[in-house]
């Protein structure tokens, strides 16, 4: 999926931001989605983290939010994840605890039980 809708496609289904020391090394990235302005996934190596590497680039992906008609950033993240906190930080409200939307999975288990 990757390969086909960020190579395969045109225009591509996702954009991606790399940031890069040496002009050669590539230390991390973010990728959203154009056609709702959806950030998934924000990386950074873990030698360069703490430099202000990812806020840099979740920075780049929130520009092109705020320069896109309608002027939404959705931001998928685990619970778990250390940038939840930034993400709330800056304003950042989790929309499944205000009930305006909310994220719902099928596991393996339920799904055997649908088709088996």
């Amino acid at each position: 999926m990757l390969v086909h809708e960020g190579f395969e496609i045109n225009p591509p289904g996702f954009t991606c931001f790399i940031a890069k020391i040496n002009d050669a090394e590539i230390i991390g990235y973010a990728m959203y989605r154009k056609n709702c302005i959806s950030s998934r996934p924000l990386y950074v190596d873990p030698e360069y983290r703490k430099y202000g590497v990812g806020k840099r680039l979740f920075l780049e992906v929130a520009k092109v939010a705020y320069e896109t008609e309608g002027k939404k950033l959705d931001l998928h993240c685990l619970s778990w994840y250390p940038a939840l906190t930034f993400y709330e930080k800056i304003g950042g409200v989790d929309i499944t605890k205000t009930g305006e939307y909310h994220l719902l999975r099928l596991k393996e288990d339920t799904l055997n039980r649908m088709f088996k």
